[in-house]
């Protein structure tokens, strides 16, 4: 393991804001708005606000001070998609930058009834392996901070972990629409050569 990149701010927003700060994002009175804007398209523009006060959180500075250029993506770096899983159901889709190092998170899935989104919703992410032997594995988290393993992903695109988080609820697999790929980058040098070319199947 690259303990130098561990420590690298790119590496601690990526976890912080899979992990941490999307799920809080996501289970509050704010729900409503991201929703409508992620109907609209434009949900990718709430991702990148939460990124970037994650990242100047991270990096000790003021939201007026500008994003430090190693965290400083733009709203196309980021997709939010809304799926009807099922009636009364909602699921939502959301990438960002892409994972660069053990640990990181490929895509987060949401998913809520529509009648009490926030005491309903459920909480995953796929997640790069430790090593590279391991499998992805998908994890669950709660809103203790604490996750459940859930087991490995043998289908690392965004259908495919879509699918897996429609079978642990017990509902039928929907497809996705098309979205543009997101590329696993080789950075740092020791990130695994072996990834899926794309976390989207085209």
């Amino acid at each position: 393991m690259d303990i130098e990149y561990m420590r690298s701010l790119y590496h601690q927003t990526h976890y912080e804001f899979f992990y941490r700060a999307l799920p809080v994002y996501l289970k509050s009175v704010a729900l409503d708005q991201i929703l409508e804007g992620a109907r609209q398209g434009i949900g990718n523009q709430y991702l990148v606000g939460f990124w970037r006060g994650t990242a100047k959180n991270i990096a000790g500075l003021s939201i007026d001070n500008p994003t430090p250029r190693e965290v400083d993506f733009t709203r196309d770096d980021f997709t939010m998609i809304v799926v009807d899983a099922a009636p009364g159901m909602t699921m939502l889709l959301m990438t960002g930058p892409p994972p660069r190092g053990p640990v990181e998170a490929g895509c987060a899935v949401a998913i809520f009834e529509d009648a009490q989104p926030l005491e309903t919703m459920r909480y995953f992410t796929s997640e790069a392996p430790m090593e590279p032997s391991f499998p992805w594995m998908v994890g669950e988290w709660f809103d203790n901070g604490s996750r459940a393993n859930l087991g490995g992903l043998s289908d690392v695109s965004a259908q495919g972990m879509c699918n897996f988080v429609l079978s642990v609820m017990g509902l039928p697999l929907q497809s996705l629409p098309q979205v543009a790929a997101q590329q696993p980058t080789s950075k740092p040098q020791n990130f695994f050569k072996n990834l899926k070319d794309s976390l989207f199947k085209k």
